[in-house]
């Protein structure tokens, strides 16, 4: 399937930001977030579409996990 917006619905156009036929990757990320927070910080009844600070904060208890796991060889609960 191609990425082209012309060919996509106005909701999926939306994370669409090249014509068709030309690579969105890594730098693409960040553009979407940033456009999404922005709009969040202009508007506060928008969704959160973006990474939070929960967010955050869980993805560093999973990484805690992985390296005890790895220090012990063993499997771990992650931590709450």
């Amino acid at each position: 399937m191609v990425k082209d917006p012309s060919l996509l619905t106005n909701g999926a156009a939306n994370w669409a930001d090249l014509p068709g036929g030309h690579s969105e990757g890594y730098d693409d990320t960040f553009k979407q977030i940033f456009r999404r927070f922005y709009r969040r910080v202009a508007d506060k009844n928008a969704p959160i579409e973006y990474p939070t600070f929960e967010d955050g904060i869980r993805q560093m208890r999973v990484l805690d996990a992985v390296l005890d796991s790895s220090h012990k060889r063993a499997w771990v609960p992650a931590m709450d």
